[in-house]
């Protein structure tokens, strides 16, 4: 299941890079999910994605 499932993954990026040739709002997702990753691997500190979760979930609806 999870072969499949990163197989896909891998499929339905290579079609959205097909359709950024011809889509901007396309192009500019893919863009965007290219430089993400890096920037949230630097960014993020564990220890404030913790207490916001936290937060989140304490807070009044």
């Amino acid at each position: 299941m999870k072969t499949l499932y990163t197989l896909s993954i891998y499929v339905v990026g290579f079609i959205l890079k097909i359709i950024a040739l011809f889509n901007k709002k396309i192009k500019l997702f893919v863009q965007g999910r290219k430089n993400v990753f890096p920037y949230l691997k630097e960014n993020i500190q564990k220890r404030r994605a913790i207490c916001l979760g936290t937060y989140g979930f304490a807070r009044r609806v």
